[in-house]
């Protein structure tokens, strides 16, 4: 079982943050469902984003207490949010909500880290390369 770091609203709506399944520092990984849902996104359009993902490497399915959930990392859901706030299905707010969400989640995920080391551990998740961050599971 993949434990949830931390639940947010969206939007007004659910999105779970996850601990990084990959190695090395990275920001927290979103249920990619989640994030579709507080950004407001037609099914159709989800539809075809899931498919034009699955041949993606930087998915991860996990098992939740909720059940399967897919999640991806965090670059994918800035872009994807700045696309939903630019075409008009999410609100602008929605980029600012969802940054305060990853930061509860990234002090729960640096907690037992030092101030120090915390900023020094998000300083390196940030110079991650994007195609560094994950592999099809």
């Amino acid at each position: 079982m993949t434990p949830v770091l931390h639940e947010a609203i969206v939007n007004g709506q659910r999105l779970r943050l996850f601990r990084p399944p990959v190695e090395g520092p990275d920001f927290p990984w979103h249920g990619v469902d989640d994030l579709h849902e507080c950004l407001g996104l037609p099914t159709d359009l989800r539809r075809t984003i899931m498919r034009g993902l699955r041949s993606q490497v930087v998915l991860y399915t996990v098992a939740t207490a909720d059940g399967i959930v897919t999640i991806a990392p965090h670059f994918m859901a800035a872009g994807f949010i700045e696309g939903a706030i630019e075409r008009g299905y999410a609100p602008p707010w929605a980029d600012k909500e969802y940054r305060l969400s990853l930061l509860a989640a990234m002090k729960k995920q640096t907690r037992h880290l030092g101030e120090a080391d915390s900023l020094e551990f998000a300083i390196a998740a940030a110079r991650r390369p994007a195609d560094s961050q994950g592999g099809a599971a």
